[in-house]
């Protein structure tokens, strides 16, 4: 028979700190989906006559839909209210979407890079990299939840400035990865900040509540 040893306060304390990070990707994720819509919608006009209609409709209508799905979600975390007993549930779930989300900006990126057009291709990094910038200050609460998102986004658009050959491409992809980089070095502090702040507020709720 395995013993089972009842929570400590460490564990109780690191499970609600784990819920506060999880609460702020919920309560800062609308401004994200409204970026989301906005975006693909100036993506789709910017390259209406240079890339295939039939893959960018398919591509905004599934951004919609997806977009729709995780606002949806978004809203029954909000009505649920979930404790921090299950929080974590919610996390690995909406950390999916995430994933998801990136993935569709990626495959923007292979698809709707063109070959021969050197304006094109630089209002797609250009736009791609402000995806990812955006990103940093939405998902820095939770660790890994950012470049979750932002890895998908930027490999498929940076294999495709490589495969061109030329310095110029290869200098734009070295440097669009190195502002990758650097955006999540960026993301460790927001998160350590974040992380500190939580901690210091449960430890002055547990001080109150001793005082009283």
């Amino acid at each position: 028979m395995i013993n089972q040893n009842p929570p400590t306060p460490f564990d109780n304390r690191a499970q609600e700190i784990r819920a506060g990070q999880i609460k702020l990707l919920f309560q800062q994720t609308p401004s994200a989906f409204l970026a989301t819509l906005l975006n693909s919608i100036i993506l789709a006009l910017i390259l209406w006559d240079n890339a295939p209609k039939n893959q960018l409709i398919s591509w905004i209508i599934t951004v919609y839909i997806l977009t729709l799905t995780r606002y949806l979600f978004v809203r029954h975390y909000h009505q649920t209210k979930p404790s921090s007993a299950y929080a974590a549930i919610w996390g690995r779930l909406f950390i999916f979407g995430v994933f998801l989300s990136g993935t569709l900006w990626g495959i923007a990126g292979k698809i709707f890079f063109i070959q021969d057009s050197l304006l094109h291709q630089l209002f797609l990094i250009y736009l791609l990299g402000g995806m990812v910038a955006g990103a940093m200050s939405t998902l820095s609460s939770y660790r890994g939840a950012f470049l979750t998102f932002s890895i998908p986004v930027t490999l498929p658009v940076c294999y495709e400035a490589f495969s061109l050959g030329s310095e110029f491409h290869i200098a734009i992809a070295a440097t669009f990865l190195l502002f990758l980089i650097m955006l999540w070095a960026i993301s460790q502090r927001l998160h350590l900040m974040i992380t500190d702040s939580l901690r210091l507020r449960f430890d002055n709720a547990d001080l109150l509540d001793h005082l009283l």
